[in-house]
């Protein structure tokens, strides 16, 4: 009997980006999205989970992990907290094909591509669409993980500013409570 090839679905969601590694590969060869959906999108998540699985297996799936599809925030200390998110993935295959991660605001009809530093990059804490795979992976042997249904993704699009999700301060934040130091008695402090 041949092999059947997993199943896919693509789609698009929105949410608030929280990190990853969306501009640069990480040990594993893969740069990482991590997000929380906008919950009017999460149905959508659900049935293409739902339709992934049906086109793969049928009506008899085997046992699936779905921990690697969507999942709710549980735990109170991070920003996913009481919200479905998701954790996409894509590898950089030999070819070093990076992940396109797009400015919101259209250029001559079409949205360019941005680096991390350009104006309208994406940040931890702004608001995203993606274009995401949601795909199946046939159960492994036994020394291997059992398979399931993953997020894979393809493009990130900024969508709009949101608070930032950083530890990063400000210098005038910093020395907001300290005493500015006249010149001369600066001076006189670094000669002694």
């Amino acid at each position: 009997m041949a092999k059947q090839q997993r199943a896919k679905k693509t789609i698009v969601v929105t949410g608030r980006l929280l990190g990853g590694s969306i501009w640069e590969v990480n040990e594993k060869g893969k740069q990482t999205c991590n997000m929380t959906i906008d919950p009017k999108f999460v149905p959508l998540v659900e049935a293409a989970i739902k339709e992934v699985i049906a086109e793969r297996w049928g009506n008899k799936p085997p046992k699936l992990n779905l921990e690697h599809a969507l999942r709710f925030g549980k735990d109170e200390e991070y920003h996913s907290f009481g919200h479905h998110y998701i954790n996409a993935s894509k590898w950089v295959g030999k070819d070093g094909e990076m992940l396109e991660v797009l400015a919101g605001v259209k250029v001559d009809g079409k949205f360019p591509k941005v680096g991390r530093n350009d104006p309208g990059a994406p940040y931890a804490g702004c608001m995203i669409a993606v274009s995401i795979d949601v795909y199946t992976n046939d159960p492994a042997p036994p020394e291997m993980p059992m398979g399931g249904v993953f997020i894979g993704i393809n493009r990130i699009k900024f969508q709009g500013h949101g608070e930032r999700l950083s530890t990063r301060t400000s210098a005038e934040k910093d020395f907001e409570d300290f005493e500015d130091v006249e010149e001369d008695e600066l001076a006189d402090a670094l000669l002694d």
